[in-house]
């Protein structure tokens, strides 16, 4: 069986914010505490909405060993969670957004218009070195 060569980048995250006119301020703190340092929330919204814990200690958990009959089989899981601390820090520049705009276009073209991946993939470097003056990797 064939094995794709997988590089992650990770762009996500949370960003919780109680608001200062909530009038539960400590219930609402107290529950993202709960949510962001506990196993079991964190286990719930993997298996029940496919979000990825954050809380290193999860990754211990059986569900992880499981293996994924969507992904043929592979402990897809598992996978990820090795991979966690060898993913980079992402490296918000000026032109960020820029090229996150013509990414997101790349992805359409691609699952859109069936444009080939090399050649979306050129078109955007090439287009991205032009706009920025920076050299595409």
């Amino acid at each position: 069986m064939k094995r794709a060569v997988i590089e992650l980048a990770d762009l996500g995250g949370s960003d919780l914010v109680i608001p200062s006119s909530t009038d539960n301020q400590s219930g609402a703190y107290a529950f993202v505490e709960y949510f962001t340092t506990n196993t079991e929330p964190q286990m719930q919204a993997l298996e029940e909405l496919g979000m990825f814990p954050s809380l290193n200690s999860t990754y211990e958990e059986d569900y992880f060993s499981q293996e994924s009959e969507f992904f043929s089989g592979q402990k897809v899981w598992k996978l990820f969670s090795e991979q966690v601390s060898d993913i980079p820090v992402a490296n918000y520049t000026s032109d960020y957004s820029r090229a996150f705009d013509t990414m997101a276009d790349v992805q359409s073209k691609i699952l859109l218009d069936n444009v080939e991946i090399e050649k979306a993939l050129q078109d955007a470097a090439d287009k991205l070195e032009s706009e920025t003056d920076r050299t595409a990797n």
